[in-house]
């Protein structure tokens, strides 16, 4: 702003030069000398010189006015500090760790809490190592992980008891083994009365889903109206139990995961003591 009102001032003067001809009509006027011969001369141009008086007054004023401003403006400048340009060129310098104003997770104390689990059973504990809900929606993560840990827990159960002897009452599954016991199934035709009843199942829980989510029924993430009247009345003893269930569900999808892949690569049954 002050470079503006700086060129107004040194465009001023000058351009009184530009004045219309209108405004420095010129006086002519009959001079008769005393000899009494007639000779025409040149008044002053007085209105010339009122457009040039204006001009320049102008001029001074908007000089002035500039220069008052430069002066408060150097005024009001603050200086850059060596180290507000060092951050400029590599950034900010790393706060200390753990920031104290940020809160990290219980659970995986390196990474930061995920503020979308507050509010959900075992959310308190921030564990989230993936940040997959930082994409997907809280209840239908929760949905999906409730699941599968059920499914590993009745999976880890039902692959020990076999691996110890267990064994369904038909001659097919006699020979069978943890391993051989999908194709053996296959082979005796069972898979497709399985395969019913699962996705009978997974209709109804997407149906469930859906509704839950969508919030035309009041339904927590997982739950099938099927386990609630073994839960305790305390709403925190409850939330204990939740907790419980989730917890022992994460750990039975790595556990289930172990078995599996322990087994297959070493051909032994559990607990494999003899690998």
């Amino acid at each position: 702003m002050p470079k503006l009102f700086a060129l107004a001032a040194a465009a001023a003067v000058p351009c009184a030069a530009f004045v219309s001809q209108g405004g420095l009509r010129v006086q002519v006027a009959d001079v008769t000398r005393s000899t009494g011969e007639p000779k025409r001369g040149v008044s002053p141009p007085q209105e010339a010189s009122s457009a040039t008086l204006v001009a320049g007054i102008v001029g001074i004023g908007a000089a002035a006015f500039a220069t008052v401003a430069a002066q408060q403006r150097r005024k009001t400048t603050r200086r850059v500090t060596t180290q507000e340009i060092e951050e400029m060129i590599v950034g900010p310098k790393a706060t200390e760790y753990p920031d104290p104003n940020k809160r990290y997770s219980e659970s995986v104390p390196f990474l930061l809490h995920p503020k979308q689990l507050d509010g959900w059973v075992g959310g308190e504990k921030g564990f989230d190592p993936l940040g997959t809900t930082d994409a997907i929606p809280v209840y239908i993560m929760r949905e999906a992980e409730l699941k599968h840990g059920r499914v590993c827990m009745l999976a880890t159960i039902g692959w020990i008891a076999t691996d110890l002897g267990a064994r369904f009452p038909a001659q097919v599954f006699q020979d069978a083994t943890t391993l051989t016991a999908h194709d053996a199934a296959v082979q005796a035709g069972y898979m497709q009365q399985l395969l019913g009843i699962v996705g009978s199942i997974e209709a109804y829980g997407l149906w469930l889903l859906f509704k839950g989510w969508g919030g035309d029924i009041k339904r927590d993430a997982g739950d099938f109206f099927l386990g609630k009247n073994f839960l305790p009345k305390d709403p925190k003893q409850a939330d204990e139990m939740k907790a419980k269930e989730l917890e022992n569900g994460r750990l039975a999808m790595l556990a289930f995961g172990g078995i599996v892949t322990q087994a297959a690569a070493f051909q032994a049954k559990w607990p494999f003591l003899d690998v």
